[in-house]
């Protein structure tokens, strides 16, 4: 539930207040939660699949004309506050397009 995608869409408040429905019953259960947020690299580091992956994202045809989205400081990258994550749960940044394949959540949920 990044800030800068829940306000693209159209009706992002209704799909907020279902995902906090979620959330608070997942709370309320006492199950483990884990965030993940998508983060783009910096132009300088990016690699061949972040450039393709944010050339498809943004429809354009050359590497020159993409604008990472979700830098680490951008306003768009941090979660929503209705998303706000307790003490006790994780948040997980990722660079490609699954959240599990060999990435710090696959590795906690194993555990």
């Amino acid at each position: 539930m990044h800030g800068g995608i829940v306000k693209q869409i159209e009706n992002g408040q209704q799909i907020t207040n279902k995902v906090v429905q979620v959330l608070e019953a997942t709370r309320k259960a006492g199950a483990q939660v884990f965030f993940t947020r998508h983060m783009s690299l910096p132009r300088e580091l990016m690699g061949v699949s972040q450039f393709r992956t944010a050339m498809a994202w943004q429809r354009v045809t050359s590497p020159d004309e993409v604008k990472p989205w979700f830098l680490r400081n951008a306003p768009g990258f941090h979660l929503i506050p209705e998303m706000n994550p307790l003490p006790s749960e994780a948040i997980f940044d990722n660079i490609s397009m699954s959240a599990f394949e060999g990435r710090p959540l696959d590795m906690a949920l194993r555990d």
